[in-house]
């Protein structure tokens, strides 16, 4: 009751129920806001320390990326190539040289590749579309490997040559990044010239490019190629 004696009036349950409403709308909103604010504490330091180890080991990029192996595991020896020159009596002349000297990657016309450096790799690739190519992978270890052999072959695959590893999301990149060029038809020519004056190549000329593409070019100008075309 009132002062004067009438009923006292109670405030409207829709009028309640809206305010009831924005009261958790907020508390919903400062909760997220929390929430992001811990994520975002977390994560910072986290990216942060991931860009640093980038950047450190890009600048040891030379070094990693050389033409001899790092590291080879060898009756039961561990070996660093790429540090110290090692005697032929050890390998004999033709496996010293082949150690150090050469580069263990090969490309069969028209869609083989086989690698031998972190893990002996076989891959095969098919072009499916014009913008789009599926990838193949195989590692290739000995019958008698060990199990503790087996552990550090795969780690190394993984760690250079897998989805996730050094070497294979700079080169999809790449290969994407070339993609998106070619899909520009203003530039007629496609410059794979590195190297072609040298009369010794160097494992990063372009030698072994120009080779596909000229095969590939003389299957696609064959004169029974031309023939079928004129034919259709």
């Amino acid at each position: 009751m009132t002062d004067d004696g009438q009923p006292g009036r109670i405030a409207d349950a829709p009028v309640l129920s809206r305010n009831l409403k924005r009261l958790l709308q907020v508390r919903s909103a400062l909760i997220l806001c929390q929430a992001a604010l811990v994520a975002f504490s977390l994560v910072v330091p986290i990216t942060i320390a991931m860009l640093l180890v980038l950047f450190v080991l890009s600048l040891f990029a030379g070094f990693i990326a050389n033409d001899r192996p790092l590291v080879i595991h060898y009756k039961g020896e561990w070996l660093f190539p790429v540090l110290h020159n090692y005697s032929e009596d050890r390998f004999g002349a033709e496996r010293a040289r082949r150690i150090c000297s050469t580069s263990r990657n090969l490309g069969i016309f028209p869609n083989l590749v086989i690698n031998d450096i972190m893990a002996v790799t076989v891959r095969t690739f098919y072009p499916v579309a014009p913008d789009y190519m599926e990838v193949n992978a195989w590692s290739l270890a000995p019958i008698d490997e060990s199990a503790e052999d087996s552990a550090i072959r795969l780690d190394n695959f993984l760690t250079f040559l897998g989805p996730g590893g050094f070497a294979t999301p700079d080169d999809v990149e790449m290969l994407e990044s070339c993609q998106r060029g070619f899909a520009n038809r203003e530039v007629e020519w496609s410059d794979i010239s590195r190297g072609m004056k040298r009369e010794a190549p160097s494992v990063t000329d372009e030698l072994q490019m120009r080779a596909f593409w000229r095969r590939w070019n003389n299957l696609m100008t064959a004169p029974q190629i031309r023939s079928a075309r004129r034919a259709a």
